[in-house]
């Protein structure tokens, strides 16, 4: 019989240690079930604290600001500038020069609540923008968080005055690198006053005025011929020399000619009754034949007075613009002093003259005289 009991005893301590291990795994459950919400509550409750600490949204922004999010946020400036001429890729490329050594934060302490703190940012000194972070409304915990509620970027002070310059109008105006347009031209045909009164009657050179801008950064405009070497503008410019289109061999040949023609002149219009058609002679083969300064020159043969020098001499010729016209076609400005030997001496005398010279099958001839 004691047998059979011992079996029995065997049994029930069998199952009380199932029941026992069952127990501890619903208690180790339920003890690690509260850990984990516990420390979830915690967790959670520290979060919400942390939330609460204006500092941590401020850190959170600052530490999330790159270069390329303070260039993306920039760009609206672009559509202030003249972007045909400079690309997005150029403006982004200003902008980020304009903040490549470093950005830094400052509060705005006179915009700033118990709820709202406001920053501005800067870069070498310069505002580029600014920031606010507020609290909303408490949460589960009572906390309030804070976050970012606003931010713009500012880069205007990147943005250039319009350029401007005067060329003449076959040069080659640019900005930058990029050529101009006819479309920059604000004022063309502009005229050289020292030659105005000859545009009526020749094709003469024009000058251009371009105006381009507005541009983000340093603006540089630049000229160039039309063989693309470099010229420069400015107020000191000797405009003489885009309208003084004569080679180095045309105006050695306008020179020889209008010196030998101004001595053969003086000699005619001061010569004597005896001398004069002699002169004539002379001073008529620098003229094209036929024309009317050929038909008005001999016709000054006898509405000429009888000498009363003593001899003519010319003392200076002074070119003041030697131009090409047309092909063949040429005009010398200048003025001529003679020294004339008379009763009461010597007296000088200057005369202005504008002379039209023109190539002929005989070589160069003079077709008009405008004395001034």
């Amino acid at each position: 019989m004691s047998k059979y009991l011992n079996a029995g005893q065997t049994k029930v301590k069998k199952s009380r240690w199932w029941l026992f291990f069952l127990l501890l795994f619903l208690y180790a459950a339920a003890f690690l079930g509260a850990a984990y919400y516990g420390l979830k509550y915690l967790w959670s409750y520290l979060e919400s604290y942390e939330a609460s600490r204006p500092k941590i949204a401020l850190n959170a922004y600052l530490d999330n600001l790159t270069d390329e999010h303070i260039c993306d946020m920039g760009m609206a400036v672009a559509a202030q500038v003249d972007t045909s001429l400079q690309s997005e890729e150029e403006c982004r490329a200003v902008i980020l020069e304009a903040i490549s050594g470093g950005v830094t934060h400052a509060k705005k302490s006179r915009e700033c609540t118990d709820t709202r703190q406001v920053y501005v940012l800067r870069s070498g000194g310069q505002v580029i923008g600014e920031f606010a972070i507020e609290s909303g409304a408490a949460d589960e915990y009572g906390f309030t968080p804070w976050s970012l509620v606003s931010e713009s970027f500012d880069f205007s002070f990147l943005i250039g005055d319009t350029v401007s310059m005067t060329a003449p109008s076959d040069y080659i105006v640019s900005v930058n690198g990029h050529q101009l347009g006819s479309e920059y031209i604000i004022e063309d045909n502009i005229i050289y006053e020292e030659i105005a009164e000859y545009y009526e009657d020749y094709e003469m050179p024009y000058r251009v005025t371009y105006e381009a801008g507005p541009f983000l950064g340093q603006l540089e405009i630049t000229a160039a011929d039309p063989d693309g070497n470099p010229a420069t503008f400015d107020e000191n410019t000797d405009w003489s020399r885009f309208y003084h289109n004569c080679t180095e061999d045309e105006t050695k040949a306008l020179d020889e000619f209008t010196e030998e023609f101004v001595a053969r002149y003086v000699a005619f219009t001061g010569s004597n009754k005896n001398t004069r058609y002699g002169t004539y002679d002379k001073v008529i083969e620098y003229v094209v034949p036929g024309s009317d300064l050929a038909t008005r020159l001999k016709a000054a043969i006898e509405g000429l007075q009888f000498g009363q020098s003593r001899g003519d001499e010319v003392v200076s010729i002074t070119a003041h613009h030697q131009m090409r016209l047309e092909e063949g076609r040429y005009i010398c400005d200048v003025t001529y002093e003679v020294d004339t030997t008379g009763k009461e001496g010597v007296v000088r005398t200057s005369t202005s003259a504008k002379l039209i010279i023109v190539e002929t099958d005989a070589g160069l001839k003079l077709e008009s005289m405008n004395i001034y």
